[in-house]
């Protein structure tokens, strides 16, 4: 089974942007974070990598459990825009 590791220092001045830009509270935003992280154990390579992945693909892993009134799609620019996501010559990789 695998796992992920949260630390404390998540909660910062990039998941206050991200969550404003959002439209949402600290709590969604950390969530959203957290699934898409428990998302990428199978699907991001050991350099970060998404492979062949473009935004529609992020989008996609995050719109199970979504709440009706955010986007998915929102929801992927936002986690590229505030950097949790880093698009690199078109190729999207998770940050650190």
């Amino acid at each position: 089974m695998a796992w992920i590791s949260v630390h404390d220092t998540v909660k910062g001045k990039k998941l206050r942007n991200f969550a404003e830009e959002m439209g949402c509270s600290l709590n969604e935003a950390l969530g959203l974070l957290v699934g898409f992280w428990l998302w990428g154990l199978d699907n991001v390579d050991p350099d970060g990598l998404i492979p062949s992945a473009k935004r529609k693909h992020i989008a996609n892993a995050l719109v199970e459990g979504l709440n009706e009134r955010y986007s998915a799609e929102k929801a992927a620019e936002a986690m590229i825009s505030t950097g949790w996501i880093d698009d690199v010559d078109g190729h999207l990789y998770v940050h650190d």
